[in-house]
């Protein structure tokens, strides 16, 4: 493959993802989901060939859950690269249904992004100072995965305590020594627990179970490795109903920037029929930003 302006079309491309055994970990009421980090994975993955890498991207949407099946090894999946111009790149996942009822098949999205060539890489702001001046909301990780994000061990990465005020959420993190979890935009659990802490503040501030739904913009300029350790900040933006937006900044232990999200996009995928806990809500204040 080579660069954008020597591209007419790309056609569909077939590709058996391969599952991890650590993959059934990434399950919420029971369902085993496809996590959108992985996604990402793959479609950077997918791009590599042309004069991208793959670690600048935005216009992001994981607008379907992609369900593995107990025991499952693979997914046959459809990855769709449309160059847009010279210097980005729209990628899609997809996947084939074919109905039960009917017999026809279907092909479902399940994640989108656009990925830009190095040179149109922003600066990355700095991360504001979360700190508001009142009492800083601490909660255990052990009870963030037992009633908050309860998914299984592999993905059970916050460590520590998480720090939670009205504008924000900070989290240490350690990524797992799972080499199969890396790829070009380095470990898969470091973003990944970020939204874990980002859906922990959209239960205590908004009352909802927040899920990545998508992002405006994604920089990863020191792709996180497994067994590193790292600090999320979560710099809440503004919501509407069910829905609430964060900037993210990821650190290495050195303190330099890893990776950086802006507007981030949790939603409430549950329509209200999930709830969190009392406890996490009790005594909280009104959250920053347009509501």
């Amino acid at each position: 493959m080579g660069h954008f302006s020597e591209i007419k079309t790309l056609p569909p491309m077939a590709q058996k993802i391969v599952l991890p055994a650590y993959l059934q970990d990434h399950a919420f009421e029971g369902r085993a989901l496809y996590p959108a980090v992985e996604s990402m994975q793959q479609l950077a993955a997918a791009a590599a060939g042309t004069n991208i890498t793959g670690r600048i991207m935005g216009q992001a949407a994981f607008s379907k859950f992609l369900e593995i099946a107990q025991g499952q090894e693979e997914i046959d999946a459809i990855f769709e690269l449309a160059p847009a111009d010279g210097q980005s790149l729209t990628a899609r996942l997809l996947t084939r249904q074919k109905m039960a009822a009917s017999g026809i098949t279907r092909t479902r999205e399940h994640a989108r992004l656009c990925f830009f060539s190095d040179h149109k890489a922003a600066a990355i702001p700095d991360a504001p100072a979360v700190q508001t001046g009142e009492p800083v909301f601490r909660v255990r990780t052990e009870a963030v995965y037992h009633e908050l994000v309860p998914f299984g061990p592999a993905y059970q990465n916050l460590s520590g305590n998480l720090h939670l005020e009205t504008g924000g959420v900070k989290a240490l993190i350690r990524a797992p020594q799972l080499p199969e979890s890396g790829g070009p935009l380095g470990s898969v659990f470091v973003l990944d627990a970020a939204f874990h802490a980002a859906c922990v503040w959209t239960q205590r501030y908004r009352g909802f179970v927040g899920f990545p739904v998508g992002f405006d913009f994604r920089s990863v300029t020191r792709p996180a490795v497994p067994g590193g350790r790292y600090t999320a900040l979560a710099e809440a933006g503004s919501g509407a109903m069910g829905s609430h937006d964060f900037d993210v900044w990821i650190f290495a232990a050195d303190g330099r920037v890893c990776e950086y999200v802006r507007g981030l996009h949790m939603r409430d995928v549950f329509a209200g029929r999930r709830k969190p806990p009392a406890w996490i809500c009790a005594g909280k204040q009104k959250a920053k930003g347009k509501i």
